[in-house]
């Protein structure tokens, strides 16, 4: 957690070295200890652990608790290079173990985190949400800012897997405070893409600068974290406009992904936002990129990847070409939880439309994009789904600034407690944010539903059915 690596690990193999024969569940501990520090980062025997991998399964599959951990590192490999997703699964409820790995190692556990990203990988996100709410259980009782801190980042990354962007903002807000008053500098790469993903979607490009390059990436080496963030930043300088900066971050974070063997499109696809960035100059690699992904998209078999990918392939094309391959897309992201990524396509569609002089036949997906980006708060996309409607000749409504509706998930967590009863100090220490952070909340909250202390709170949530 010092990002400490190369001492790390000369330590963990000597100490495995020295057990070898006597003590297997230590040695399995051990060796797992190893396998996971690929994913944290830079180690000097990266292809010395890669070769033990088969090795490290056969001993997992031979032991009982020991060998918890040894499975998920398994499982969360196998998620990153798109292996099946049902042996995925099997992976992780082994070393679940019906629920003693959280019970009796806690949420501190390396492997609860893996095993939340294994699933989320692809897209068990209901299973994820389980594992998170027992984590965040575990965590709290104990008084774990570790826990915690591991839980808040991951739950932000299921909901911007689910397209809800208020909430990915209070949980990474919550992470990257708690990593920097605890020296949590190893976690911090994770919330602050996740933060300036949700970011870039409501518009906020100067924000999301500020928090990418608050983490120093100079020392994360060839890591998950390094490559979500530099992808990250690449799709922020496209929507800057910094293409030439944009296109080679996302080249970075792709060969990061392939140094680390994580192809799998479903967690990061990076190609086909190359591919988008590089188009019309660089038209014959954009191609192929997007070509890669769907091949890549569809040996994985999920509906997620495969939206995206046949998305970039339609907005690569012309015609009814494009407008085919777009439907395709809606069918295939309608059959997975991308809310955002469907509203996002339903909103290509109709600019396709309406481009094609189809400007009625525009309208209903227009509005079901809109419709769909209000409700996970994608402020950019809203916007361009409201300019094509006033193009197409519709007269949109405008979005809601106030009420209860227009409190973000933070806002409404913190409004529901205090409603409650809990003062601010408390509040503060449930959710482990500072008393600032609550006041900021409650402050907005009032602004919002038009009153001017908590003891109004209870009566106009309730009257709106929160």
């Amino acid at each position: 957690f010092a990002n400490r690596f190369p001492e790390c690990y000369e330590l963990v193999t000597r100490i495995s070295r020295e057990v070898e024969g006597q003590r297997p569940d230590l040695q399995l501990r051990l060796d797992t200890a190893r396998a996971n520090m690929l994913l944290l980062g830079e180690v000097p025997g990266r292809d010395e652990i890669v070769r033990e991998l088969p090795r490290l399964r056969a001993m997992a599959d031979a032991s009982g608790p020991a060998g918890r951990g040894a499975l998920i590192n398994l499982a969360l490999r196998a998620s990153g290079r798109g292996e099946p997703a049902g042996e995925v699964v099997e992976l992780v409820e082994r070393g679940l173990d019906g629920g003693r790995l959280i019970a009796e190692e806690s949420a501190d556990a390396v492997a609860a985190v893996q095993a939340v990203c294994a699933l989320a990988f692809i897209d068990e996100l209901g299973r994820a949400g389980e594992l998170l709410d027992d984590m965040f259980e575990d965590a709290q009782a104990r008084g774990s800012v570790l826990g915690y801190v591991a839980a808040s980042v991951w739950r932000g990354y299921v909901a911007l897997r689910r397209g809800r962007l208020s909430a990915v903002e209070r949980d990474a807000h919550a992470a990257l405070e708690l990593t920097g008053q605890h020296g949590l500098a190893f976690a911090e790469p994770y919330p602050a893409a996740f933060l300036c993903s949700a970011l870039i979607e409501r518009g906020e490009l100067a924000e999301a600068e500020r928090v990418v390059d608050a983490v120093p990436l100079e020392p994360l080496g060839p890591t998950p974290g390094y490559g979500m963030l530099v992808e990250a930043r690449g799709r922020l300088r496209l929507a800057q406009g910094r293409r030439t900066e944009g296109i080679e971050d996302v080249r970075r974070a792709g060969a990061t992904f392939e140094a680390i063997e994580y192809p799998n499109p479903n967690f990061v696809p990076w190609r086909s936002t190359l591919a988008l960035g590089l188009a019309p100059e660089a038209r014959e690699e954009a191609l192929e990129l997007v070509e890669a992904e769907l091949d890549l998209a569809r040996a994985a078999g999920l509906p997620r990847a495969l939206g995206i990918a046949t998305r970039a392939s339609a907005l690569l094309a012309t015609g009814a070409e494009r407008l085919a391959l777009l439907g395709d897309a809606i069918v295939l992201l309608g059959r997975s939880p991308a809310r955002l990524e469907l509203a996002r396509t339903l909103v290509a569609q109709g600019a396709a439309l309406r481009q094609a002089n189809r400007r009625v036949d525009a309208r209903e997906p227009l509005k079901h994009g809109l419709e769909l980006a209000h409700d996970c708060a994608a402020t950019a996309l809203a916007g361009a789904a409201r300019d094509e409607l006033l193009a197409s000749g519709a007269r949109p409504r405008r979005p809601r600034s106030s009420g209860r509706e227009a409190l973000t998930a933070s806002e409404s967590r913190v409004a529901r407690m205090a409603a409650d009863g809990l003062s601010n100090k408390e509040i503060a220490q449930a959710l482990f944010v500072t008393v600032k952070t609550v006041e900021m909340h409650l402050g907005n909250t009032y602004r919002k539903l038009g009153i001017r202390s908590r003891s109004e709170l209870q009566a106009v949530l309730g009257e709106n059915g929160s």
